[in-house]
């Protein structure tokens, strides 16, 4: 089974319909699991449960907005740390984080802002889970994935350049999580 957090957004609902066997955890009402991961309770109840009998872990939970205020990056940095630690400590035995070409935007001209630095934090806290002996952790720098395709036709230059099509994402997944 794999444990998706952030089912509920817009890469969350396509890898749920690619990927076996999910189950989508969300603070929406629609997910299999409604948990706010700033508050979730690892220890006991549903979210404990999917992780203690999870192959693997996806963490998409964050807000997408590269422009939201650094507190918000802030809570999503602490809320993935939390989340990692308890997976650690059940031994979910895969464990993937969600990056963004915003970690390093050297190539469009972009400075590092806040959302960039939290996908740092994500892609640290990937390194280190993969130390851990029997664990393995990677992080996966996600191109901009539109809700629908024709988005593409009119977005800048530089985030069409980015554009991960639904066959990238899901290959690219499939292959960081050796599915």
């Amino acid at each position: 089974m794999i444990v998706i957090t952030g089912s509920e957004g817009r890469v969350g609902q396509k890898l749920m319909h690619a990927l076996p066997d999910p189950v989508g955890v969300d603070r929406k009402p629609t997910a299999t699991i409604v948990a706010d991961l700033e508050t979730a309770d690892y220890s006991s109840g549903p979210l404990a449960d999917a992780l203690h009998t999870a192959d693997a872990l996806i963490h998409l939970a964050t807000d997408p907005n590269p422009e939201a205020p650094a507190e918000v990056h802030l809570a999503a940095a602490v809320a993935g740390a939390r989340l990692v630690g308890a997976a650690a400590r059940i031994g979910v035995p895969r464990l993937l984080l969600a990056s963004s070409d915003w970690a390093d935007p050297i190539l469009s001209g972009l400075e590092v802002n806040p959302y960039g630095r939290s996908k740092r934090v994500f892609e640290e806290l990937a390194q280190i889970y993969n130390a851990i002996p029997g664990l393995s952790g990677a992080s996966l720098r996600i191109g901009w994935v539109p809700r629908d395709p024709a988005e593409v036709e009119e977005a800048p230059d530089w985030l069409r350049a980015n554009h991960w099509p639904d066959e990238t994402l899901i290959k690219s997944v499939r292959n960081a999580l050796d599915l």
